[in-house]
C-alpha cells in the first residue's frame, strides 16, 4: 500500500510539473508571436482590465478548494455547496463589473475598456465552473488528467487568438484567448471528468469553510493588489503603452524564471 502512494505521488509530481512547465512553454511561444502582431497599446489594455479579473478570480475562489482539500471526508454535499457558490459569486462580480466598468474606463481614460471588460468578464463565470472538478483531480492526485484538460485549452485559446491576431482585430485577440481558455476548460472537464453537480446545499458548509478559508483569502486579495499595483500606477499616470511594455516585460520575466526553476528543480 505504501509503495502504491509513492508511485501515485511521483506520478502526481511529474504531472503537476508538465502542467505547469507546458503552460509556461506553449504561452511563452504564443506570447512572442502575438508581441510581432499586436501593439504595447493592445497589451496595455489588456494589463489594466486584468487586475479585476484576477481579483474576482481570488474571490469566487475564496479559499474554498483548499478546504475542500484540507477536508478528509470530503462529500457531494461539500462540492456541491463549492461549486454553486462559486457560480453564484461569479454572476454577481460580473453584474457588478458590467455595470461598473464605464467608471473603471474613465478612472484610466480608455474608453476602449468598456467593450472590452464587458467581454472579458465573461472569463470570470467560465473559470467557477472549473474550481470544483479541478479540485477533484487535485484532491484524487489525478494530475495526468489535469495537465491535459489545461494543455489542450491553453493550446486552442492560444491557436485562436493567433488567428483573431492575424486577421488585424488588435486587443480582440488577447480577449479571445483569455476567454476561450476558461470556455474550453469547462468543455474539457466536463468530457474527462465526467461530474454532475447535484442540487444540493448547506449553508453549514459555507460556515465551517469560510473559518478556514478567511485568511487564505485575504492574503490572495494582498497577492494580487501587489502583483498588479504597477500596473495600476502606470495606468493612472503614463501612456497606455507603458503599461503593455511593462506588463510584457513582467510576464516573460516571470515565464523564464519559472522556466528555469522547473528544470533546476527537474534535475
Amino acid at each position: 500500500m505504501g509503495d502504491d502512494l509513492k508511485k501515485k505521488m511521483v506520478s502526481a509530481l511529474t504531472w503537476s510539473m508538465i502542467d505547469r512547465f507546458g503552460q509556461q512553454l506553449i504561452q511563452l511561444i504564443i506570447g512572442l508571436i502575438l508581441v510581432r502582431l499586436l501593439t504595447p497599446t493592445e497589451f496595455g489594455l489588456l494589463g489594466l482590465i486584468m487586475v479585476y479579473v484576477a481579483l474576482s478570480y481570488v474571490l469566487v475562489e475564496s479559499g474554498f478548494t483548499q478546504a475542500l482539500i484540507r477536508k478528509i471526508d470530503t462529500n457531494e454535499t461539500d462540492y456541491n455547496t463549492v461549486f454553486y457558490f462559486n457560480i453564484f459569486i461569479s454572476i454577481l462580480l460580473y453584474l457588478v463589473l458590467f455595470f461598473t466598468v464605464p467608471l473603471i474606463a474613465n478612472y484610466f481614460k480608455q474608453p476602449q475598456l468598456i467593450p472590452i471588460g464587458r467581454t472579458i468578464f465573461v472569463a470570470i463565470i467560465f473559470n467557477a465552473f472549473c474550481l470544483v472538478p479541478s479540485t477533484k483531480l487535485s484532491k484524487s492526485l489525478d494530475l495526468k488528467t489535469l495537465a491535459k484538460i489545461n494543455i489542450l485549452s491553453i493550446v486552442l485559446s492560444g491557436s485562436f487568438g493567433l488567428t483573431i491576431a492575424f486577421m488585424h482585430f488588435g486587443v480582440w485577440a488577447l480577449v479571445a484567448q483569455q476567454v476561450l481558455f476558461n470556455f474550453f476548460r469547462v468543455i474539457f472537464f466536463q468530457v474527462f471528468v465526467k461530474w454532475k453537480p447535484q442540487r444540493v446545499f448547506s449553508f453549514k458548509v459555507i460556515q465551517d469553510f469560510w473559518k478556514f478559508s478567511f485568511n487564505l483569502l485575504g492574503t490572495a486579495i494582498l497577492n494580487v493588489l501587489f502583483n498588479y499595483i504597477y500596473i495600476i500606477l502606470l495606468g493612472l499616470y503614463y501612456p497606455i503603452k507603458d503599461v503593455g511594455y511593462y506588463s510584457q516585460a513582467n510576464k516573460l520575466s516571470d515565464t523564464f524564471n519559472f522556466t528555469f526553476q522547473s528544470i533546476l528543480i527537474g534535475s
